[in-house]
């Protein structure tokens, strides 16, 4: 799996003790645009997975292509003049990050 780490931290959060003891099972319910999108970046959240959390971790591979990207321009392998486009489209792959979350998840059935 692509990002392993990302399903322990969802598990340890989403069995948190606060929530057990509040009797507390919170269910999500992703638009399906968002999972498809999730997926470009091999993210699957699980029903329980809080959007925060699906959101902060997108970021931070974001933030870590973003860093990477800067890199390759330092060193000269991307030219000035082509920096902003690769930005743009970096931009472009993780548009999720810029959606807000209250539009992640489905509003619930009453």
């Amino acid at each position: 799996m692509r990002h392993a780490g990302l399903q322990s931290t969802v598990e340890s959060v989403s069995r948190s003790p606060d929530a057990a003891r509040l009797g507390l099972c919170v269910t999500f319910r992703y638009r399906p645009q968002i999972l498809d999108e999730l997926a470009t970046h091999g993210v699957r959240p699980a029903p329980h997975t809080p959007p925060e959390l699906v959101h902060e971790y997108v970021n931070d591979l974001y933030r870590y292509e973003l860093r990477r990207l800067r890199a390759r321009h330092m060193r000269g392998e991307i030219p000035k003049p082509a920096y902003s486009a690769h930005v743009v489209a970096l931009r472009k792959k993780y548009i999720l990050v810029s959606v807000p979350l209250r539009l992640w998840t489905m509003p619930d059935e009453e």
